[in-house]
């Protein structure tokens, strides 16, 4: 889901909102994964085209890379799926947002808000992503 926000006041008050549409890719047609690695688009064209589940681990691995700061990288290479998002990799509540984003335009799922919360390691992302798909 793609977010455009706009900012306004009312009455002396702020108001910030944000509209959602449908990013999920036509082809190779991604627009949040772009952002990424070639790794991570040629994975999701792959997943695309043969829905084979091992491409699921490459692709959520190279998104979550991809907003994963520099010298947080080795902990990310460990390949350990107890690694913590937030508290091992730095990842904020934004960068969590951005990334399911991405899974969901890669993936054509969507992630509700209680969803994200319940992620807290990649190996949360990669079984959550993997019971999507098969549902």
């Amino acid at each position: 889901v793609g977010a455009d926000s706009g900012f306004s006041t009312h009455n002396g008050q702020y108001k910030i909102t944000m509209s959602y549409s449908d990013t999920t890719p036509t082809g190779d047609s991604f627009q949040l994964l772009n952002r990424c690695s070639p790794k991570a688009r040629e994975a999701a064209s792959r997943y695309r085209e043969n829905q084979k589940p091992e491409e699921v681990k490459t692709i959520v691995s190279e998104v979550i890379s991809h907003y994963v700061a520099e010298e947080q990288l080795p902990t990310m290479k460990r390949r350990s799926t107890q690694v913590r998002l937030r508290e091992d990799l730095g990842l904020d509540s934004l960068s969590l947002i951005e990334i399911c984003m991405t899974l969901e335009e890669a993936f054509g799922i969507t992630l509700t808000e209680s969803e994200l919360r319940g992620l807290h390691t990649i190996g949360d992302v990669n079984r959550f992503t993997t019971r999507r798909l098969s549902s």
